[in-house]
């Protein structure tokens, strides 16, 4: 098996294991899953229900996003600027350290694989 479909497989088998949030539940912010924890990363699947909103807060480090459910996201940064940005299923993206707020503006669930990067490690 090739290294794409292990990581397709992985992915799939979270994005299962992650229980749906039922709409009355938007305005306690997205379902967040802890996958994999240790001194180098740490592997978050998160959910994003329509309407609901994760409030401000910071990434000390870079991290990987995988959307396993796409959707449209809104950002907001804290000199208030915003972005939105519609993020497409079987994507990956990396994002750099940063602070910000999201909220899903769109009618779908989003669900993400976030894994950030705590050190280079060694091999």
């Amino acid at each position: 098996m090739d290294l794409h479909r292990v990581i397709r497989a992985t992915l799939f088998a979270i994005f299962l294991a992650v229980p749906a949030t039922a709409s009355a539940q938007a305005a306690q912010g997205p379902e967040v899953n802890v996958v994999l924890e240790n001194d180098d990363v740490r592997m978050v699947a998160v959910t994003y229900q329509p309407g609901q909103a994760s409030p401000e807060h910071t990434h000390a480090v870079p991290r990987t996003i995988y959307v396993v459910a796409g959707g449209d996201l809104e950002f907001t940064y804290p000199d208030g600027t915003t972005e939105r940005t519609s993020m497409v299923a079987g994507e990956a993206n990396w994002r750099a350290a940063e602070t910000h707020a999201v909220r899903n503006v769109g009618t779908t669930e989003v669900v993400l694989v976030e894994t950030e990067v705590r050190s280079a490690g060694t091999p």
